[in-house]
């Protein structure tokens, strides 16, 4: 017996497939999250005293504004700690007005939201079918954690929806490889790159993956056509990188902290698995500074961000020769804080009531895909940049908030069907 009427799925059906539909999803969610951040936000941020949180990005966008390049304002010598995008969408932003701010912010990251639930409607259309991607989207366009994060002044709305279009132009040149495909492709590479250089694998591991996905493999010159684009769109900001620090391939000088940050967390996890505000109250960092060799401490600029960022480097990776046990215990660590650390017992206990169950659908789901379709198929493609995204965390620095990126993809595959096979069992 059906639950549901021929008639009503038919009906069901055809409004799914007409043209409004996906316009009307992407409506909703930002009228959701546009309301969570004007009404909603405010008054739960400031019970958790989290208002004001820009990551310093208020100030780097000021800096575009003020002094006409990346620079901590009022400060105004260059840096190279930060990646561009999201500081210029900022300055953007505020050159509107700063009587706006940060409405405009929260307007702007709502739109952001709406397009990126747009995009896994997409994504799970062409994974898991018509009938799914509607659920797909509207999980998204109210899933919690993405909107906790568009009534912020912080990178992750902006992260999230990159992340997110990565997969739908990889998902959509796999399905119907042409030359404008690749130029997307391309594009939405070099987009993650300049927002966090986190991106910077995914230039190289994403035309390999295209070159040996099966049934269809994507022809060479559409690849290169996504390669040497995503190289050229980020050339630019490479040249001025070395024109302010003279180290070329600097896309964000923030390795050598990020480590120096992660060892600290590594350390102090176990005492306190539920809240990264603890671990950094209990964090002198000032003591990142200490035995700094006199040469980079009068560098000026950008020359010592890049020379001080590269020797933090180098200390953590002489301690893990000396220390494996260490390495290996601070990745394990990583793995268990990129899903599970939040800032306080409660964001975390949140976290992990959202991001656990949905792990383990996309996992069920992805592992299910591999074994029917092989593990290098071109509908894995995006399961094996989210395992790389995740990989490239667990040596350095993870916090919950870093998995937030694979949510509308996750989303996407947890609505895949079971092969008809499996069903019979």
């Amino acid at each position: 017996m059906r639950l549901i009427p021929d008639r009503l799925r038919s009906r069901f059906e055809a409004a799914v497939a007409s043209t409004s539909f996906p316009l009307l999803l992407t409506v909703i969610a930002v009228l959701i999250a546009a309301a969570c951040s004007f009404l909603i936000y405010p008054e739960v941020a400031g019970s958790l005293n989290n208002r004001i949180t820009t990551d310093r990005y208020d100030e780097l966008a000021l800096g575009l504004l003020h002094n006409g390049t990346l620079s901590f304002y009022p400060d105004t010598q260059p840096t190279v700690l930060r990646a561009p995008l999201y500081p210029i969408l900022l300055a953007a932003l505020f050159a509107l007005g700063q009587q706006l701010i940060p409405f405009s912010v929260q307007l702007f990251q709502a739109l952001l939201h709406g397009v990126t639930c747009l995009l896994a409607y997409q994504i799970a259309k062409r994974l898991a079918g018509t009938a799914r991607a509607p659920l797909a989207a509207l999980l998204c366009a109210v899933h919690p954690y993405l909107l906790w994060y568009t009534g912020r002044m912080v990178i992750e709305s902006v992260s999230v929806f990159v992340f997110t279009l990565i997969v739908y132009c990889v998902v959509r040149l796999s399905s119907r490889p042409t030359p404008l495909h690749a130029v997307w492709t391309g594009l939405a590479i070099a987009a993650g790159v300049l927002c966090k250089s986190t991106y910077l694998p995914f230039i190289v591991a994403i035309p390999l993956l295209l070159l040996i996905s099966h049934p269809r493999r994507i022809p060479l010159p559409h690849v290169a056509i996504a390669l040497s684009l995503s190289l050229v769109a980020i050339a630019p900001w490479i040249i001025r990188n070395h024109a302010v620090s003279g180290q070329w391939g600097i896309v964000q000088a923030l390795t050598g902290y990020n480590f120096y940050v992660g060892d600290r967390f590594a350390e102090r996890y176990p005492g306190s698995p539920f809240s990264y505000a603890v671990i950094i109250a209990r964090t002198d960092f000032t003591k990142m500074d200490e035995g700094l060799p006199e040469d980079i401490q009068k560098a000026g600029g950008a020359r010592r961000e890049v020379l001080q960022d590269e020797w933090l480097l180098s200390r953590s990776i002489e301690r893990y020769q000396r220390e494996p046990g260490f390495l290996i215990a601070k990745v394990a660590a990583n793995a268990l804080m990129f899903w599970t650390l939040g800032s306080t017992p409660l964001v975390s206990l949140l976290t992990m009531a959202l991001q656990l169950p949905l792990l383990f659908f996309f996992v069920r789901a992805a592992a299910r895909q591999m074994k029917n379709k092989g593990l290098l198929c071109t509908d894995c493609i995006p399961v094996w940049l989210i395992i790389l995204y995740f990989g490239i965390h667990l040596p350095v620095y993870a916090l919950a908030r870093f998995s937030v990126v694979f949510i509308p993809t996750m989303v996407a595959y947890a609505f895949l069907p079971r092969p008809i096979s499996d069903r019979r069992r």
